[in-house]
């Protein structure tokens, strides 16, 4: 296993460069140069746990309507994402105050977890894909 030797070895090295004092001063930079690669590494960090623990991911691929397209909902864009934002920050709450460490089982926790991160991933990538659009047009 000296693969995952290499790795905390490298993960722990980035946590020591993101605690440098140099990091904040050049954030920007920083962050154009590395952030997709910290992004892609964990997710592949993340699908080899789940690969490892045999979880799947209990989100499936959903067809992604075009922008030009009719919406379904009622709400506007702005309105849902608002929404979406509440929710991931009451199941955070609520993570906290209906589940004690240590009263789940370890493997089941575990595997939970996962599958959390998971779609945690999926839900970032989107988030992500909604933000971009704005970074590019302040750059032209």
């Amino acid at each position: 296993m000296s693969a995952g030797i290499e790795l905390r070895k490298a993960v722990e090295r980035v946590g020591r460069l993101s605690r440098d004092d140099r990091m904040s001063k050049n954030l920007e930079v920083v962050r154009d140069q590395s952030l997709s690669d910290l992004v892609r590494a964990r997710d592949q960090i993340d699908a080899a746990i789940a690969e490892l623990l045999q979880v799947d991911s209990a989100v499936t691929d959903i067809q992604q309507v075009s922008a030009d397209s009719p919406r379904p909902f009622k709400k506007t864009d702005t309105e849902s994402l608002d929404e979406i934002t509440g929710a991931v920050e009451n199941m955070a709450s609520f993570a906290y105050m209906a589940v004690r460490p240590g009263h789940v089982e370890h493997d089941d926790a575990l595997r939970m977890a996962t599958r959390a991160r998971l779609a945690w991933q999926r839900l970032d990538r989107r988030l992500t894909e909604i933000v971009t659009p704005r970074r590019s047009s302040r750059s032209q």
